[in-house]
C-alpha cells in the first residue's frame, strides 16, 4: 500500500492483526486516519528541514526554533513575563527555561529583573533587538503559511483554515497538552 502525503510517500503493507485497524480497511474513518498519519509524518520532516535551514524564511537567522518560541512566549505576555510562566507555556522545566532565557539575555534579546513587589520573582522582557527578532520570525511564519496556502484553491484554503486548528486542538487534547 502506498500513501501519498505531500512530497513524500509512505510505503508499507498493513498486516491484519488484533493490534489495530488494518490500513487496507474500507472504513472511511480508518482511511482518513491513515492519511492524517502520513501527512503528520511529512509535516514533521518539513519542520525538521525548516529548523535546520534559516534561509527557508521561517526561522530568524542565528536563532533556534526554541529561542524563537521563547521570544514568542515573552512577547505574548501583557507585562514582563515571570520565569515560571515562561517554563509553563513552553512546557519545559524551570531549569530549561532559565538556560533559554540566559542565552537570550547574553545575546541582548531579553532582560531579566526582579519583581518590584516580590523579589523572589524574576521577570523577563524583550529588548528592542529581541522584539525585532520576534517580529521578523512572526512575519517569516506568516509568509511561509501564505506560500503554502497559495497552492490551494479558495475553498480548500477555507477548509484548511477551519480544520487545522481543530486537528491541532484534538491532538493536543489526546496527548494532554494544555491548550
Amino acid at each position: 500500500m502506498v500513501l501519498s502525503a505531500g512530497r513524500g510517500s509512505i510505503h508499507g503493507s498493513a498486516p491484519h492483526s488484533s493490534h489495530g485497524p488494518a490500513t487496507g480497511s474500507c472504513d472511511p474513518l480508518v482511511k482518513n486516519a491513515v492519511n492524517l498519519g502520513a501527512a503528520w509524518q511529512t509535516m514533521r520532516r518539513a519542520k525538521t528541514a525548516i529548523a535546520e535551514d534559516s534561509s527557508a524564511g521561517l526561522i530568524e537567522p542565528n536563532l533556534t526554533a526554541g529561542e524563537i518560541a521563547t521570544l514568542d512566549c515573552i512577547a505574548g505576555s501583557t507585562e514582563a513575563a515571570r520565569m515560571s510562566d515562561i517554563a509553563s507555556a513552553l512546557q519545559v522545566d524551570r531549569s530549561t527555561a532559565t538556560r533559554a532565557i540566559d542565552r537570550l539575555v547574553q545575546r541582548g534579546f531579553a532582560t531579566r529583573k526582579r519583581d518590584p513587589i516580590d523579589a523572589r520573582i524574576l521577570r523577563v522582557s524583550l529588548t528592542d533587538a529581541g522584539l525585532k527578532a520576534q517580529l521578523a520570525a512572526s512575519e517569516g511564519r506568516l509568509a511561509f503559511a501564505v506560500r503554502v496556502l497559495e497552492r490551494f484553491g479558495p475553498d480548500d484554503r477555507q477548509a484548511i483554515g477551519r480544520l487545522m486548528p481543530m486537528i491541532a486542538d484534538a491532538m493536543a487534547e489526546e496527548f494532554g497538552v494544555p491548550l
